[in-house]
């Protein structure tokens, strides 16, 4: 075997091709599609099995980076062109939720409807921040400075964040509290966060072309290496999907394609409030 040969991950597919850099990727399991954002404000919905690609809608002057669905499929896209989570409809209606964060990065749902979002700040900065924003749209920054606040995941009690320039990965109770590392990826840029059901999180990291699962026993795993860039290419954000949540979806902010992979083990399912108050 070369030891030199990039690892791509077990049954490494395309999903979709000729898109516009997609970053954000989420999975809707009652539409059975998959939600990818565009550079250029494109929402795409596609499947599973390699069929065409929509495109829901196109917002003007936008570029929407990570998302998350409600309970209804609506989805909470973060747009920082704008500087405002936005709420598209199944038909592609857009308007803005909650007050104008920031930088928006990622978004996440608790049990209580409270979508969590990243303002990631400046890169070269100490500035990024929290914020949530309350089922109605009550908007508050709840913590920070953060070194480029990025992706975002809810296991247990605990709201889990990405430090890309820190590089690593804090987190801190969803009741409140102080931030406590829970890993560090030195040399690595690492921006998305999706926990499997046995609780291991898995960490997409946009530089260099790298996948890791980190197990409840701190076992840190590389389960993607592609130092070509040929087969993997900046994995940002990481979604499980299928009916099993046995597939785990990849985006690439420096590509044109969604892949999968089998990762081996059934995603965590999230949560997606019914949001009645806007």
């Amino acid at each position: 075997m070369n030891d030199q040969a990039p690892v791509v991950g077990r049954g490494l597919r395309t999903l979709a091709n000729g898109l516009d850099h997609p970053e954000g990727v989420c999975w809707s399991p009652a539409g059975g599609v998959v939600y990818a954002g565009g550079e250029a404000g494109q929402l795409y919905r596609f499947g599973l099995g390699g069929g065409p690609v929509e495109t829901v809608v196109t917002v003007p002057g936008g570029f929407l980076l990570g998302m998350a669905l409600d309970a209804a499929g609506n989805v909470y896209a973060c747009d920082p062109n704008a500087g405002h989570v936005l709420r598209i409809s199944l038909d592609g209606g857009v308007e803005p939720y909650g007050d104008r964060v920031g930088y928006p990065n990622y978004p996440v749902f608790d049990r209580d409807g409270n979508l969590w979002v990243t303002d990631s700040g400046t890169w070269d900065e100490i500035s990024g921040g929290l914020v949530r924003i309350a089922p109605g749209g009550a908007t508050e920054r709840v913590a920070g400075p953060f070194r480029f606040a990025n992706g975002l995941a809810i296991a247990g009690d605990h709201l889990y964040l990405v430090e890309s320039q820190m590089p690593g990965v804090v987190r801190m109770p969803l009741a409140g509290g102080d931030f406590e590392p829970v890993v560090e990826l030195p040399r690595t840029v690492p921006d998305g966060l999706a926990f499997d059901a046995e609780g291991g999180l898995w960490i997409g990291c946009y530089q260099p072309n790298h996948i890791y699962r980190l197990a409840p026993d701190g076992e840190l795993t590389h389960i993607v290496d592609d130092w070509t860039g040929e087969y993997v290419l900046s994995p940002t954000n990481l979604a499980f999907a299928g009916e099993n949540l046995d597939m785990l979806v990849l985006a690439s902010l420096c590509g044109w394609a969604v892949k999968a992979i089998d990762p081996g083990v059934r995603g965590a399912p999230l949560e997606r409030p019914e949001l009645l108050d806007r």
